[in-house]
């Protein structure tokens, strides 16, 4: 833990604290807010250096779903031939993929850049964390009165646990946005769609 936090988490929080103290000099973005600029700086740099690995993985997916779709047929009739024996159909299932070489486990390759995500989102959640308990200050973004405050700490109606509107408008906005990107990144359902495609959709 201690080295985790070491390689990722210290110069998260160092490069952060280090954006937030210089942008809080320039009159304009103090005014936005600084901290808020500054995350939004930080996020735009960590996705940037991570494009490498988004653009990898959204190659490796679509390559290995072209390869699949190939052998979509051959799969289908080992599907009705051996439908009663699913041993001996996965035993011909590999070899069908050793003969044309396509890697069964391709999709999952394709995932791999996620795993290397992980640890740079928790360490943000600890930067956080760290910030909002060490802030003597409030930390005030655009319409947000306090980024170090929790939603319960502003309840709208505190018997049903209803958070204030301006702390609902940031996780909406990154519901509406995780929705329209896997949009965009999917494809079209084909007019013979697969099992797999059929399954994904």
């Amino acid at each position: 833990m201690h080295l985790w936090g070491a390689v990722v988490k210290e110069p998260i929080a160092w490069f952060l604290n280090f954006l937030y103290v210089h942008l809080q000099t320039l009159p304009p973005v103090a005014t936005i807010g600084a901290y808020g600029v500054a995350i939004v700086i930080l996020t735009i740099i960590i996705r940037a250096l991570l494009s490498p690995l988004t653009y990898f993985q959204l190659t490796t997916q679509r390559k290995t779903m072209v390869e699949q779709r190939k052998l979509a047929p051959q799969v289908s009739e080992l599907r009705k031939k051996f439908k009663k024996d699913p041993q001996k159909l996965n035993t011909e299932m590999m070899q069908l993929y050793r003969e044309h070489g396509v890697n069964p486990l391709g999709g999952l390759v394709g995932c791999l850049p996620l795993i290397v995500q992980i640890p740079i989102l928790t360490a943000l959640y600890y930067v956080f964390q760290d910030f909002a308990h060490s802030a003597h200050k409030a930390a005030p973004f655009l319409f947000v009165p306090n980024l170090n405050d929790t939603a319960n700490q502003h309840l709208m109606i505190a018997s049903l646990h209803i958070p204030s509107p301006e702390f609902l408008v940031f996780p909406l906005l990154a519901a509406i946005t995780t929705y329209v990107q896997s949009k965009m990144l999917q494809q079209p359902t084909p007019p013979n769609p697969t099992d797999q495609e059929q399954q994904t959709q």
